[in-house]
């Protein structure tokens, strides 16, 4: 037996009752008058009587009839609900989604779809039955729950306990994430705490599997992937399968103009979830201060007629942002309310323009003009320079090496090269001669960073290197018979090799020569990375390093009044996650007396988890898991109160009938 609104019931009956009582304690006020006789009124004495305060009452069959309506009413305010023995499940696993998507407040809802799970867990733990003292002494057990919450990673909130005050209190601690969904894990955990811990048969799975409660708005990618062993899973859909209205940023990166590095270019890609087209303001910011404003619309968005696929419109946007030279904090946001917030914001972390320093190793007369026109420090060296800075582990003092048809005898290890001509000394670079033929470049990446705004049509080669290259080169620049250029990226050495020098073909006289250096030199210069700072998702694990005499360390979180301190013996290599929400990640702390800051945004540009339409099917390898209907009952739990009610009205008929026929006891 459970009950809902027990302390409500006691209130209600602790109250009612005493003023039934009373009332029939309660004396009649009559005018005296004169009469003869009282023989005739000897019986209305008697009532008289009766009604006098503090009397002791006559068997009154009306007040038995009353009181027994004002129970049942109490009982019905009670909610009283029993689960039949034979729905307990002995072991119970409450599965809680926290991501992203879970954060959606659909029309007509004031609390987000997570904290509606929430309490449609705690209702389920509460309606979870206790064993009576019939089904104790036959040894049954009350029914045991888990508690297992999960975004990008799961994580067990509570192990298998049949305490529901602790159960409940576990759920209330569950906040939520802005990572992507995935159940693969939950299962996995879930599963290592349902398996024999018995010597004979240690790490099997127990032979009657826990009941699964998936509490979820569906919109879970690996779930197709997979498989039940013999669990059965209840799924509670939480949210609106007709929510549509959303908006995101789906993809953001800045680049620094070459001819103007003060310069900066901001690409923005806006997708629209919902089946029509969407007008919007998109604001641009530079540390908090709103610097532009565009005006757009937005495509509907659509489904693939043969694969049945969704896709979202899009649309591209570029902000110009001129003169930023001290670097800043850039917030892209849609400036429209709809259904899921977090997602129409994205944040890059903009560092000051670095001049890159360049060395290089050459007698080529147009790669010394092309480096003398780009905005970089370049240096010539000496090969045998060179050679001494590889060997002695100087080769950091240049953000990048440019070999033009020398190479130095010490292997590269470390350091960030640009090699043209003969094999440089790499592991599983080998040399199989020079051949003399006349080739086109056949196709090139217009992907990577370095080839993806160069035109080689018209580049004829009449001599290159023929090599042997290893597994992890990257070829970037293909020939007829062999690559012509490879990007290597091994540990702490990131090269681009060319198998030919510039001199040996027509290149030097095309502009996508300039091209080629100026996106090279970038890009190693960078790591291959934008003019940026790395950001993280939500999932991902925070790792910076601080001054060594850094003190009065504090990372503040995106959650308002939430952050972690550190020591000053953390200060080399601090570590914080998984980041759980999207923001800025703030770290303050103090250089010999002055404060200073490093910022580290997260962002989730992913446009599953801002399709927020709830989903009522999983499909588990072809097993089909449907939602319950929440109907306000809890799932197997029967409800007595309709029945309390049956019964208080057919004894307030009775009690009618009674006292119409003037019936007493």
């Amino acid at each position: 037996m459970t009950w809902g609104a027990l302390p409500l019931a006691g209130v209600v009956a602790a109250v009612a009752v005493p003023l039934l009582i009373l009332l029939y304690f309660l004396k009649l006020r009559r005018s005296p008058r004169p009469i003869p006789s009282t023989l005739l009124w000897r019986k209305t004495i008697e009532d008289l009587r009766a009604n006098a305060p503090f009397q002791k009452l006559r068997r009154n069959l009306l007040l038995f009839l009353q009181l027994l309506v004002l129970l049942l009413i109490v009982l019905a305010i009670a909610k009283p609900g029993v689960r039949a023995e034979s729905e307990m499940p002995e072991r119970v696993v409450i599965m809680i989604d926290r991501s992203r998507s879970m954060n959606v407040i659909d029309p007509g809802e004031e609390q987000s779809r997570f904290e509606i799970a929430k309490e449609q867990a705690i209702e389920f733990v509460r309606s979870l039955p206790e064993p009576s003292v019939f089904s104790k002494a036959r040894g049954k057990k009350p029914t045991l729950a888990m508690v297992v919450s999960f975004a990008e990673q799961a994580e067990l909130v509570s192990n298998f306990v049949a305490d529901k005050g602790q159960l409940v209190t576990r759920i209330r601690s569950i906040e939520p994430t802005d990572g992507r969904t995935k159940i693969g894990e939950a299962l996995t955990l879930s599963r290592a705490y349902n398996r024999s811990v018995e010597d004979e048969t240690r790490g099997q799975l127990l032979e009657d599997p826990p009941t699964i409660e998936l509490y979820t708005d569906g919109n879970i990618r690996d779930v197709a992937e997979q498989t039940l062993e013999g669990e059965t899973v209840n799924l509670h859909q939480v949210g609106g399968v007709e929510t549509f209205d959303n908006l995101a940023v789906s993809a953001m990166e800045a680049t620094r103009l070459y001819d103007r590095p003060n310069d900066l270019s901001v690409f923005t890609t806006l997708a629209n979830f919902t089946p029509s087209e969407v007008a919007s303001e998109v604001q641009l910011s530079l540390n908090g201060t709103p610097i532009q404003l565009l005006a757009i619309r937005l495509p509907a968005a659509s489904v693939d007629e043969e694969s049945g696929e969704f896709i979202p419109g899009t649309r591209g946007i570029t902000f110009t942002v001129p003169k930023l030279i001290t670097g800043g904090t850039l917030e892209a946001r849609l400036l429209r309310d709809d259904v899921l917030a977090s997602d129409n914001v994205g944040l890059l972390i903009i560092p000051p323009p670095k001049v890159a320093r360049v060395g290089y190793v050459s007698n080529s007369p147009f790669l010394r003009q092309a480096l003398a026109g780009l905005p970089i420090d370049a240096e010539a060296l000496t090969i045998e320079e060179v050679n001494a800075a590889i060997l002695e582990g100087r080769t950091g003092s240049h953000d990048v090496i440019i070999l033009d048809g020398v190479m130095p005898e010490a292997k590269l290890q470390v350091g960030r090269f640009l090699t043209f001509g003969p094999p440089p000394v790499i592991d599983g670079v080998l040399s199989e001669g020079v051949r003399d033929e006349a080739m086109y470049p056949s196709d090139w990446d217009r992907r990577h960073p370095a080839t993806r705004n160069v035109q080689l049509d018209d580049v004829l080669l009449s001599r290159y290197h023929a090599m042997t290259l290893p597994d992890d080169a990257q070829p970037i620049i293909e020939g007829v018979s062999a690559p012509l250029a490879v990007s290597i990226t091994r540990g702490d050495l990131q090269a681009i090799v060319a198998t030919f020098r510039p001199l040996d073909s027509t290149w030097p006289l095309q502009p996508s020569y300039v091209i080629f250096l100026a996106d090279s030199i970038r890009y190693l210069a960078n790591r291959g990375q934008s003019a940026t700072s790395e950001s993280v998702e939500p999932g991902s694990v925070i790792n910076v390093r601080l001054p060594s005499q850094a003190e009065n360390i504090r990372l503040s979180l995106p959650q308002q009044g939430r952050g972690v301190n550190y020591s000053a013996q953390d200060a080399g290599a601090i570590s914080y996650g998984p980041v759980e929400r999207v923001g800025l990640h703030r770290f303050t702390y103090r250089v010999n007396g002055q404060e200073q800051e490093r910022l580290v945004a997260a962002n989730l540009f992913d446009a599953e988890e801002s399709r927020v339409q709830a989903r009522s099917e999983l499909t588990m390898m072809r097993e089909e898991v449907t939602a319950q209907q929440q109907q306000g009952t809890r799932a197997g739990l029967r409800a007595l109160w309709p029945w309390a009610l049956i019964a208080a009205l057919a004894l307030m008929m009775f009690e009618w009938w009674v006292y119409n026929r003037k019936a007493y006891l």
